[in-house]
């Protein structure tokens, strides 16, 4: 009977740490989706110069505090309408170092040896709810 008891608290003791993981995961994918998303309204306001609003932001990196962030915009290559071949084509790309000062447009990403940047002009509160939401992570 103690044995039988032992078994059912370390199943139920297993099945709630198992599934502590999962629900981990799904708050780590929410935390980073209302992060670009308020990523994306920050661009969308800030003098990002790109020809055409239609462009997306993601975070890329986060590794030693800089924070990678990548422009693209979305292609379809199908021929076919009901099934579309999405690529990714890659605009621009900036970063928010680790002194979190702003956020800086990498104009010449292909020259590492001379590295060019460009300090966007964003909103200070909505930058500073960007970076509070990220340092969540």
């Amino acid at each position: 009977m103690k044995m039988r008891k032992f078994i059912k608290h370390y199943i139920i003791a297993f099945l709630l740490l198992s599934n502590t993981g999962i629900w981990a995961k799904d708050k780590t994918s929410q935390v980073t989706q209302d992060c670009n998303t308020l990523l994306a309204q920050i661009m969308k306001n800030s003098d990002f110069d790109y020809p055409g609003k239609d462009y997306y932001v993601r975070i890329e990196d986060t590794t030693g505090g800089t924070i990678i962030i990548k422009a693209y915009v979305r292609n379809n290559l199908s021929d076919n309408p009901k099934k579309p071949q999405m690529v990714e084509s890659i605009v621009s790309w900036l970063i928010i170092q680790p002194q979190r000062d702003g956020i800086y447009q990498s104009l010449n990403a292909l020259d590492p040896e001379e590295p060019d940047f460009k300090k966007l002009k964003i909103d200070k509160k909505a930058f500073d709810t960007l970076v509070k939401c990220i340092d969540k992570k």
